[in-house]
């Protein structure tokens, strides 16, 4: 079931990703090992981004640079997850704001806690919510946080939003954060259950890479 399923959101994802560039994936490599190249060194649209991050940011918006015009604000809060990405309203220009929380008592997967790579598996995928909201207007914005409500909408959703993280090349880093986050943390079981539930697990991270290899190699 697992397998169709993924199948299944292949195809369900293909107007998501029509028209995006720049899909070839990152070598499997360390973190360090790619942001030490100058394509890296700068780049970041990001307002508010400490010199701590600024590296990871640089290399995440060096992916999404359809989303170099638009207003994003990092800011640090508590919140009731690792990091979120959120549209921002106003009259005149849309902004959004991605979140870390900076909760001293979070009992989930605090950011500072996480590997390299996984950070930047994390953002990716927000940087993905936030080119589905820009695709939407403000009352599909609205239909999809209520979709929330529904926990299979939500799965469904979620899963889509890391399957557009692969298409935009953060497989390596997103199945790292998968691995992280469901495996390796020192989250409770209720929570790596939870994300198990609700996003892709690093088999299937791996499944989809395959078939993308594959596809491409086919059609070359």
């Amino acid at each position: 079931m697992k397998i169709l399923f993924l199948i299944l959101i292949i195809f369900s994802c293909g107007l998501i990703v029509t028209g995006c560039k720049n899909l070839k994936h990152f070598q499997k490599e360390k973190f360090d090992d790619i942001v030490k190249y100058e394509t890296y060194d700068s780049g970041n649209f990001v307002k508010g981004v400490p010199d701590s991050l600024l590296s990871i940011f640089n290399l995440v918006c060096s992916k999404y640079p359809e989303l170099s015009k638009t207003d994003i604000n990092l800011k640090f809060k508590s919140i009731k997850t690792t990091m979120q990405a959120r549209p921002a309203f106003s009259f005149f220009r849309r902004k959004y704001n991605i979140y870390i929380n900076n909760n001293p008592n979070f009992e989930g997967i605090k950011y500072s806690t996480m590997p390299l790579n996984a950070k930047v598996g994390l953002l990716a995928h927000e940087f993905s919510h936030i080119i589905d909201y820009e695709s939407k207007n403000n009352f599909k914005i609205v239909l999809t946080g209520l979709s929330y409500l529904s926990k299979k909408s939500k799965i469904d959703y979620e899963k889509k939003m890391d399957y557009l993280t692969i298409q935009k090349g953060f497989g390596y880093f997103l199945n790292d954060w998968a691995q992280f986050s469901m495996y390796d943390s020192g989250a409770t079981d209720k929570y790596k259950e939870f994300k198990k539930e609700v996003y892709l697990e690093p088999h299937e991270i791996e499944l989809i890479m395959n078939h993308q290899y594959s596809t491409n190699n086919f059609n070359k």
